[in-house]
């Protein structure tokens, strides 16, 4: 290898570094990289991930599951009386476990048969909200003997902010360890698959939301308004898991990566997510960082080599490629965006794991703008002139 071909890989080199770190910092100094809002709808602007994207495009495939564990009971507008009457006849129908996801803040008029149903289906897990101050339950909660409880909590510190995960258990003020409600059906229902779960010692899981679809019944389909009980609905919850809540109930509406859903069906996607053992791994930071200075780095060299062709010395694809280097550098860059995402969604389909490729595609939008700084400071050139101080040029014979 003579000097002039090492002097100018060594420019190429040398000039794609330094526009590749001039792109890290603009990155950090313009925008913040933990948002990649430009991708988003608007409802989700604020709290925007890029496995978002994942979870969307995976969700709109042709293949769908129906889950054969989960089962959701709507009772939207169903006046108490009638809901202790779906409790009855779902505790009689044999459900491998019941979820009851509503809250009684005040005595009503029928509270002796709600009080009754609860206290007879014995493997009825009760709501409570976990906070600073205790934990909330429905008022009648005192008067209950040792009853099951599970945490509601969504884990979203806002209507605005998206759920993504969960946790399986939160601490309350009193020191206690309460289970998510999800966590303790499984415990009730699938202690082996509770072990699992334990065993992960995870603070927080992420929640596996693409393809799946639940059956959902109404009261009507359970019990008749006469009080006959439907022989379907028991081969539909005989063995299930049952979540008892109200679906159309606005004010429990929270935003997903797919869309806004109500908490009954957050929980039946986190229900599904621990019994399926579908926990997704992400990438780790320093992988993810190391995909955004490859791809920038990829970016820039091919500018670099652009910019320090000199026209007329090759070939004539070369010089078309010279003649409009602008517009190709952004259509490599443009590629390198859209193999990025294809990549990732593909990755997802395939093993159910988060490629972050978020520092990436934003240090790769980045790239051109450090390249378009750097040629009007003059850079590369200047590289090449030093460059050409240090490796004197080969003498002719």
């Amino acid at each position: 290898m003579n000097r002039n071909t090492i002097r100018s890989l060594l420019t190429h080199l040398i000039s794609a570094l330094l526009i590749t770190a001039a792109a890290y910092l603009l990155s950090l100094l313009v925008y913040d990289m933990t948002s990649m809002s430009i991708f988003s709808s608007l409802e989700k602007s604020v709290d925007f991930e890029l496995s978002d994207v994942y979870n969307t495009v995976a969700d709109r495939r042709a293949e769908r599951h129906l889950s054969s564990d989960v089962v959701l009971v709507s009772v939207d507008e169903c006046p108490r009386k009638r809901i202790a009457e779906v409790i009855d006849a779902i505790g009689f129908f044999g459900p491998a476990a019941v979820g009851l996801d509503i809250f009684f803040n005040y005595p009503g008029p029928d509270d002796d048969y709600l009080l009754e149903a609860i206290g007879s289906c014995s493997n009825l897990v009760l709501p409570v909200m976990v906070s600073d101050e205790g934990l909330q339950g429905s008022y009648f909660y005192a008067l209950l003997d040792h009853p099951q409880l599970g945490a509601v909590n969504l884990g979203a510190g806002s209507v605005r902010d998206v759920v993504r995960e969960f946790k399986p258990e939160f601490a309350a003020a009193d020191g206690r360890r309460i289970g998510s409600l999800p966590a303790e059906l499984v415990r009730a229902a699938r202690p082996e698959i509770f072990a699992a779960l334990e065993a992960r010692r995870a603070d927080t899981e992420t929640i596996y939301y693409p393809s799946t679809d639940f059956i959902i019944l109404t009261a009507d389909e359970i019990i008749s308004a006469e009080g006959v009980l439907q022989p379907l609905a028991q081969r539909q919850i005989e063995g299930k898991i049952i979540l008892v809540g109200n679906i159309f109930d606005i004010s429990d509406m929270h935003l997903t990566p797919l869309y806004s859903m109500s908490g009954l069906h957050i929980h039946a996607y986190t229900l599904q997510t621990i019994l399926d053992g579908s926990y997704i791994p992400r990438t780790r930071a320093g992988l993810s960082w190391f995909y955004a200075l490859a791809a920038c780095f990829v970016v820039v060299l091919f500018g670099v080599w652009l910019r320090l062709l000199e026209p007329g010395s090759h070939g004539r694809l070369v010089r078309i490629l010279k003649m409009s280097d602008s517009l190709w550098l952004r259509i490599v860059q443009f590629s390198i965006l859209c193999l990025l995402l294809v990549v990732g969604c593909r990755w997802f389909f395939l093993s159910g794991a988060y490629a972050d490729f978020s520092h990436a595609l934003l240090l790769t939008g980045f790239a051109t703008l450090a390249f378009d700084i750097s040629t009007g400071l003059g850079l590369v050139k200047g590289v090449q002139t030093v460059m050409y101080k240090i490796i004197k040029p080969d003498k002719k014979p």
